[in-house]
């Protein structure tokens, strides 16, 4: 690599971070049900569950604080 060229690709540059993000539940459920009800897709539960400190299978009681992934915009090829 001798040099660089300047970024011009507006999708490349404008990229935004994930975040995390502090949501309460509102009704005891399990975890599983929880997040689900947070809008967490399927491919996520585990790893928000991990996030958490708490197996999806464990019960959460109403007014619980999760942590959730908020995606941000991510650059795909």
């Amino acid at each position: 690599m001798r040099q660089f060229s300047a970024l011009s690709d507006p999708r490349r540059i404008n990229v935004k971070p994930s975040r995390i993000r502090i949501k309460s539940i509102s009704r005891t459920d399990s975890m599983d049900a929880a997040l689900r009800s947070l809008g967490i897709p399927n491919d996520d539960l585990k790893e928000v569950a991990l996030l958490n400190g708490i197996d999806l299978k464990e019960r959460v009681s109403a007014n619980t604080l999760l942590k959730v992934i908020e995606r941000g915009d991510t650059f795909q090829q």
